[in-house]
């Protein structure tokens, strides 16, 4: 057995095959088959047989356990994190994901800035001066030596923190996967199955009684199923996985104090840290595992840890500043200190018991009212610091162990135990997937205790040991199924949390957007009224609740809400944009244009309100105002498609139709399927006499969408100005077909307007 600074062969596994072991299959000739079968003999001398079909056994019980959860829907912010997101789609996302900050852009220099004044919806034309109502910095060389035209802009709600390694991990997969949500759920797995194996060598690293049991039972935890099959939590999986690879590199740094493992962990806690910062706690982490060594900390150890901290610090603060910017709006759940310092003892007991006991996990928890005032609401806290003291009291038998285990435990908690507010202590104080980096320490702790305390028993407590372990594993597993066969839809999870929670209405708002979206509008608008019923100043389900106002047709009732959606978060610029396409409906475009003006005084950047306010312009006949909102939309959502599309159009019908090629060309590059832009993109460049062109987008769109009269139509006039005419008496033929097939169209096909006017073309071509 190795001593326990050992870091070469887990303490409860044998070494595997010895050093300088002859390989199987003889002597090696050169060749590239075998200088694989010469790594692979490296990597089994090096790590053993057993360890290695002990590592692909973890894999495989993974896939077992959270195989029922790959094919669910998506889950509450996946949409707006990934799936839905134009910065993950945009081939220049990744600059916008690293660096939010702001940057230039630059628009036709002739194109005139407006500013707003000369009346309701009049615009005033302002040439080469700032726009000080937006915060939009619009120079000429009068003021900073900018060109005319040169506007700064900042991307705004891309993501609601700063995690751009997650991000951009994101990013990558959209190009993998798609709309495939399995592939995210597949990679989220590997990622945490790799985590448990490196903290398997951890525990290895630290001499921590049976290793590769702490790890499994960390691997197949029930607690962590939200975390893996949740596509929004892969940063935890994510920083998981990071800082679990920092932490057995710094131990190796420790051991052997060579720089390049130092380096090479304080670089792999950066990429942990801008994955979620949450993993913060790593550094006194650190600490915590030097005194677990050698039972003391020297002065050398605190510089080592010290630029760890500084990292900590620097993102801990950038992420604090996201928080109320971004997610929270400016606005935190104000608690008294009392009720904080009361209520973190009741976090910390409710994550350990659920750790222990396993059952009955949902995605929303109940939310607690901590009554500071009352004695007894400080038990919990009382009990924290009983269980140090009976740590101090039996430190030479099991008291160190402990303290170990649980101060990992807390550490780790820590940034999650309500002291400090967050965005989703609105819903619940607690939540399974905020614990998921600290369910090591309870894992280990037990796992090595109970390993310990038999190993006292001989031969007899050993097999005890192996058994227990097995019904462990097993029981484990079955549960972490089970958990996982709830997230085979977002309707079963929503319900489950129902079922025990009734009184959480987030999950009356999310049980309410399922049955909206399949368009079961009775179902959705009891849920909906549930939501408002236990919740009365939540914005998103009054907003929820609009959209299905509006669905049935109730417009005013859908305005009232809005209205009442817009008192408890002004800054809500998808709100507003509905307010004001429902008051366009009904004809109260004044109103609409004062609603979108508010709305652009507070958030000068929202490319939403620049698209509605060009809507509105637009109608008005100010369609240079128009041009000039939507281009601002484009400088501030550039991956955005829509923007360039309907830019577009408005250049198509103003007979711009050099200008709109470009547009029409962005939007089919980006939407490469679609049908209806390769018709208008193909109609545009007939238009400009590019007839080639014309015919090619044409015929693909046709191919996209069979039966469209005036795209054959438009074909058959291109086809006989290139010279064509028997392709396009045939493109005639299928004309007149298509005009007999227009009302069976299905309901997503498009069809050009104005086809009564094609009849007078067909028989002048006759």
């Amino acid at each position: 057995m190795p001593s326990k600074t050992d870091s070469s062969t887990p303490a409860a596994l044998p070494a595997g095959a010895p050093d300088g072991a002859a390989a199987p299959g003889g002597t090696m000739s050169a060749g590239a088959g075998t200088g694989g079968s010469e790594l692979l003999r490296l990597v089994v001398d090096r790590l053993g047989v057993k360890r290695i079909l002990l590592a692909v056994a973890m894999f495989a019980l993974a896939i077992a356990v959270f195989a029922p959860a790959l094919g669910g829907g998506e889950m509450w912010d996946d949409a707006i994190l990934v799936l839905h997101n134009s910065a993950m789609k945009s081939t220049s996302g990744l600059a916008t994901i690293w660096y939010p900050i702001g940057h230039e852009v630059s628009i036709a220099s002739k194109t005139p800035t407006y500013l707003y004044g000369g009346g309701i919806g009049r615009p005033s034309v302002i040439v080469g001066l700032m726009w000080p109502l937006r915060q939009v910095t619009l120079c000429g060389p009068n003021h900073s030596g900018k060109p005319p035209g040169t506007m700064t802009v900042t991307p705004f709600g891309i993501t609601p923190d700063y995690f751009p390694v997650m991000s951009t991990m994101f990013w990558v997969e959209w190009r993998v996967w798609g709309h495939h949500l399995w592939g995210y759920r597949l990679v989220s797995i590997f990622l945490h199955t790799l985590g448990a194996v490196l903290l398997w060598r951890i525990l290895v690293q630290l001499g921590i009684p049976a290793p590769w049991l702490g790890a499994v039972l960390y691997l197949i935890h029930p607690v962590t199923v939200e975390s893996v099959v949740w596509i929004a939590e892969l940063k935890n999986t994510l920083s998981g996985f990071f800082c679990y690879l920092a932490l057995t590199l710094f131990l190796e740094f420790d051991q052997r104090r060579q720089w390049g493992w130092y380096l090479a962990a304080l670089v792999v806690f950066l990429l942990a840290l801008l994955s979620k910062t949450t993993v913060v706690t790593l550094a006194p982490v650190l600490v915590l595992c030097i005194w677990w060594r050698r039972s003391r900390v020297a002065w050398r150890d605190i510089v080592a840890v010290a630029p760890f901290f500084l990292l900590a610090l620097v993102l801990g603060l950038v992420t604090m500043w996201f928080q109320y910017r971004q997610a929270l709006h400016g606005r935190v759940p104000v608690r008294p200190i009392p009720e904080r310092v009361a209520g973190a003892g009741w976090v910390f007991w409710f994550y350990v018991l659920k750790d222990m006991f396993p059952y009955r996990m949902l995605m929303v928890y109940p939310y607690w009212h901590v009554p500071w005032q009352q004695w007894w609401a400080w038990l919990p806290d009382a009990a924290m610091a009983m269980v140090a003291g009976l740590c101090w009291w039996f430190w030479r038998a099991w008291g160190r162990a402990v303290a170990f285990g649980l101060g990992f435990f807390l550490i780790s908690v820590l940034p999650v135990m309500g002291l400090v507010s967050m965005a989703y202590m609105g819903q619940s104080l607690v939540a399974d997937h905020l614990q998921y980096v600290a369910i090591p320490g309870i894992t280990a702790l037990v796992a090595g205790g109970l390993a310990a305390l038999l190993a006292r028993r001989g031969a007899i407590g050993m097999k005890i040991g192996r058994i227990a372990a097995v019904v462990a594993v097993a029981m484990l597993a079955l549960r972490a199924a089970a958990q996982s066969a709830i997230y085979a839809s977002p309707e079963h999870v929503w319900k489950h949390t129902l079922r025990y929670n009734p009184a959480s209405w987030a999950a009356h708002m999310n049980l309410g957007s399922e049955y909206f979206n399949r368009g079961q509008l009775r179902q959705a608008e009891s849920q909906y009224l549930a939501g408002l019923r236990l919740q009365k100043h939540s914005a998103g389900l009054f907003y929820n609740y609009a959209l299905l106002l509006k669905q049935q047709g109730h417009i005013h009732q859908a305005i009232a809400s809005l209205v009442k959606a817009l008192k408890i978060n002004k800054t809500a610029d998808t709100d507003i944009y509905l307010l004001a396409a429902l008051r366009e409906r009904l004809g109260q475009w004044d109103r609409a244009y004062w609603d979108v003006r508010k709305g652009l005084d507070m958030m000068p950047q929202s490319d939403k309100l620049h698209q509605a306010l060009a809507r509105i312009y637009w109608h008005q006949a100010y369609h240079a105002a128009a041009l000039a909102e939507l281009k601002y939309a484009i400088a501030l959502n550039p991956a955005h498609s829509v923007y360039q599309f309907e830019l577009a159009q408005y250049l198509d019908a103003l007979k711009q139709y050099d200008r709109a090629l470009p547009y029409y060309r962005h939007v089919v590059h980006a939407k490469p399927a679609s049908a209806m832009h390769r018709f208008l993109y193909g109609r545009c460049l007939l238009k400009n006499g590019d007839v080639a062109a014309a015919v090619a987008e044409l015929q693909y769109g046709l191919k996209l969408q069979r039966h469209n009269a005036e795209a054959h139509l438009l074909l058959a006039q291109a086809l006989r100005q290139e010279g064509h005419p028997q392709e396009a008496l045939l493109q005639m033929a299928l004309f007149r077909e298509d005009l007999r097939l227009l009302k069976p169209l299905p309901k997503n096909a498009y069809q050009f307007e104005g086809l009564p006017k094609a009849d007078v073309l067909l028989e002048g071509w006759q």
